[in-house]
């Protein structure tokens, strides 16, 4: 059974690259490696990762306040925008 106690642990918990890729809808590599050094999501202030050795981890409440901040900017930063943005949408 969990708890408020076990929910607020897990927010806090240190994720590595495939969970923060899956949390944000399965988004691949390079579509990360633009949400942490491309200046169109700067808006967004994708979280900084806690480098261990050659690992990134982040703290899963960070993430996920990013997403949230993805889902809440009136569709500027869909997947369907992005794929404009980069002409790679659908002709």
């Amino acid at each position: 059974m969990s708890t408020a106690t076990d929910t607020v642990k897990d927010d806090q918990a240190w994720i590595g690259t495939d969970e923060v890729k899956s949390l944000l809808g399965g988004i691949s590599t390079t579509t990360l490696w633009r949400y942490r050094h491309d200046p169109f999501f700067a808006d967004l202030r994708f979280p900084a990762p806690m480098q261990i050795g050659a690992l990134n981890r982040w703290k899963r409440a960070d993430v996920t306040a990013f997403r949230a901040r993805m889902e809440t900017s009136g569709g500027k930063f869909s997947r369907k925008a992005i794929a404009e943005r980069t002409g790679l949408a659908a002709k």
